[in-house]
């Protein structure tokens, strides 16, 4: 995903695999969910995958402060609510 400000990549809760820094990362990644900061990358961590195998609850997001390349490895989330 390159996003400059941050982007939702899940809406429900799951659980967080992985984070890969395809490119290295101009500045600070910082992944959170509603609960707050799972974890900060710091500017110029180098490319590479990251394990972090966390639960996650209501949302996963990735905020950066430039464009990095980065992509969330993540289990799927499904509804809460279901319509029939």
């Amino acid at each position: 995903m390159g996003c400059a400000a941050g982007a939702y990549v899940a809406t429900s809760a799951g659980t967080l695999r992985a984070l890969v820094v395809n490119t290295t990362a101009a500045a600070t990644v910082v992944i959170s969910d509603q609960k707050g900061t799972i974890a900060t990358l710091k500017a110029s961590i180098a490319e590479g995958t990251y394990y972090y195998d966390v639960d996650y609850a209501g949302y996963l997001k990735i905020a950066t402060t430039s464009t990095n390349d980065v992509t969330a490895i993540h289990t799927a989330t499904l509804p809460t609510t279901y319509t029939l």
